[in-house]
């Protein structure tokens, strides 16, 4: 059970990536389709795999539970590619952004995500800066 809250938890982290506004465009249906636009924004030096560094950027202190998702790293290189990252969203069982999009818009508003999200850590994401990182 506490392997799968911190998987979870992780991957929610992973997509917290995005924020929404008026205008929403939303973030695509299928989980592989929407890992395919978050990844190349947590990947920081751009390897093609997620370290435990890189993913304390995000989700700080995730590092301290690499062992309950390093099992994902099926070619033992010490990070996770966005494939490896594929078979999390499958064991998940349902699209992964509802676990944080509160309002159902399809797009993550920082209310959605200020409970573990810094102001300074969404604006990071928030790559044209309107307060919306959507599709």
């Amino acid at each position: 059970m506490k392997m799968r809250h911190v998987t979870a938890g992780f991957l929610v982290g992973m997509l917290v990536v995005f924020s929404a506004s008026a205008e929403v465009c939303p973030l695509p249906q299928d989980p592989t389709v929407l890992l395919g636009v978050v990844f190349p924004l947590v990947d920081a030096n751009g390897d093609g795999g997620l370290t435990p560094a890189e993913a304390d950027l995000l989700y700080p202190g995730v590092s301290t539970y690499w062992s309950y998702v390093s099992f994902l790293d099926t070619n033992r290189d010490g990070k996770l590619s966005p494939e490896e990252l594929s078979v999390a969203l499958q064991m998940l069982g349902s699209d992964p952004l509802a676990l944080i999009d509160a309002n159902g818009d399809r797009a993550i508003q920082y209310a959605e995500v200020s409970g573990y999200v810094t102001p300074a850590q969404f604006a990071l994401v928030d790559v044209n800066r309107d307060g919306v990182v959507d599709c």
